[in-house]
């Protein structure tokens, strides 16, 4: 992330992570600046409920909404998220079992690059 964004990337992080959550984890690695796109929770009569969870095709309509239709490269570490690496340029999955990798690579129809991140 931080590669892409020396680059001048514009490095949106998109996430089924709460927001709140996902800004606090940010920050503790020192990205609290980052463009966070993240699930939203809303009030319910017993408490929170779920605003918008955005996964699959949901982060795809987010990212349109932050007026993102394609990118140079996505990364994810979920099958779930096919809809948003079609839209990449260079989709890359994060510490993807092969059963995954290859779930992904039939549904894009080409090969994904892949990394190990721990």
């Amino acid at each position: 992330m931080r590669r892409h964004q020396a680059d001048g990337d514009r490095v949106p992080v998109v996430t089924g992570c709460e927001e709140m959550l996902a800004r606090t984890v940010l920050a503790e690695l020192g990205l609290g600046g980052v463009e966070l796109i993240a699930s939203t929770l809303r009030p319910g009569w017993s408490g929170p409920r779920e605003g918008r969870h955005n996964v699959g095709r949901r982060k795809v309509e987010a990212l349109a909404v932050a007026g993102i239709a394609s990118c140079a490269t996505a990364y994810s570490d979920s099958s779930r998220d096919i809809p948003m690496l079609k839209i990449a340029g260079e989709p890359v999955l994060v510490n993807a079992v092969p059963a995954v990798c290859k779930r992904v690579e039939r549904a894009l129809g080409r090969p994904v690059g892949r990394v190990e991140w721990y």
